[in-house]
């Protein structure tokens, strides 16, 4: 049984290393991301600042529409949607009473 449990703790460890490598990467690409629109925010100020009109709409699209291209992912990766449709619900019981046989309920 020692060599199961080997295995099962190695895979877990190695799971562990891997999800924790990728919050890192996700931390350091905010970190980026951050940079590079401040950069273009200030590129934008300076550039409207010298009446280069042009220069400065560039550099303002640019988070603007990174920005707007991360929102339109993550509606449409469908992530948060499940694969398989969701299992029916029980049926509801009823507080009616059963019908009476042989009356006719018209009369």
């Amino acid at each position: 049984m020692a060599w199961n449990d080997a295995t099962t703790v190695d895979e877990s460890r190695r799971q562990d290393k891997l999800v924790d490598a990728e919050i890192d990467q996700a931390r350091v690409g905010r970190w980026i991301a951050l940079g590079v629109t401040l950069a273009c925010l200030a590129a934008a100020i300076i550039f409207f600042g010298l009446g280069n009109n042009v220069a400065g709409i560039a550099f303002l699209a640019t988070p603007v529409l990174a920005a707007g291209g991360q929102f339109l992912a993550q509606v449409f990766s469908g992530s948060s949607r499940s694969s398989s449709p969701p299992p029916p619900s029980p049926p509801v019981p009823t507080t009616d009473p059963p019908p009476e046989s042989g009356r006719n309920s018209s009369s």
